[in-house]
């Protein structure tokens, strides 16, 4: 992330049970059989240069729109004070 370019926050509020193109938006796997099946709120948080935050979502604007149940997605500008990558596992 270059530190002269502004940052955005997009999250994107939906149910575990929200269905795109016939397939689940979200899958939870649970050791507990009934928790598999409930619909639990989901929050999906992207973090990038506002401009790449904006176009992105405006690809996605259509699958959002034609959710049958809704949600609500929201963007804010943001300080990034710390993005340091961890090192791999070999």
């Amino acid at each position: 992330m270059g530190s002269n370019s502004s940052k955005a926050l997009l999250r994107i509020f939906v149910s575990s049970t929200d269905h795109v193109k016939h397939e689940l938006l979200s899958v939870i796997h649970s050791y507990k059989f009934w928790e598999v099946s409930d619909k639990v709120p989901v929050v999906i948080e992207i973090v990038d240069e506002e401009e790449k935050i904006r176009k992105f979502y405006e690809i996605i604007r259509p699958q959002l729109e034609s959710m049958r149940y809704g949600c609500l997605v929201t963007i804010e500008k943001i300080e990034v004070l710390l993005s340091k990558s961890g090192k791999s596992r070999k």
